[in-house]
């Protein structure tokens, strides 16, 4: 088959199509069993052009909920992350009280 622009047209199953139109390629197709199965393939098949890939849009009410869900996820980080603090400063305290008091005891000892 050949297009009007005089690019050979894959007519496998395997090339996809858009529309319902054939994608033009500038060589034969590679998956054409009548060219055998050592001979050499071209470099591009057809571009695609399947933007199934990309996000659909969000609604306002989408938006609110997620920075709502988003805004609630942060505060409790920072809670767990001033807790930990919180912790952390109390040991070490606690290390440095015990510490001090081994070395004083050291010291008169």
């Amino acid at each position: 088959m050949s297009s009007g622009h005089g690019l050979r047209i894959c007519s496998c199953r395997v090339a996809k199509r858009l529309n319902g139109r054939r994608f033009p390629l500038a060589r034969p197709c590679p998956f054409n069993p009548a060219r055998g199965t050592f001979s050499s393939s071209p470099r591009y098949c057809g571009m695609t052009e399947d933007l199934s890939f990309r996000r659909k849009p969000l609604t306002p009410e989408q938006r609110q909920a997620r920075d709502a869900a988003r805004r609630i996820e942060a505060e409790k980080a920072m809670r767990d992350h001033e807790e930990a603090q919180k912790a952390f400063h109390a040991n070490r305290e606690r290390l440095k009280a015990e510490r001090l008091a081994r070395e004083a005891a050291a010291a008169k000892g």
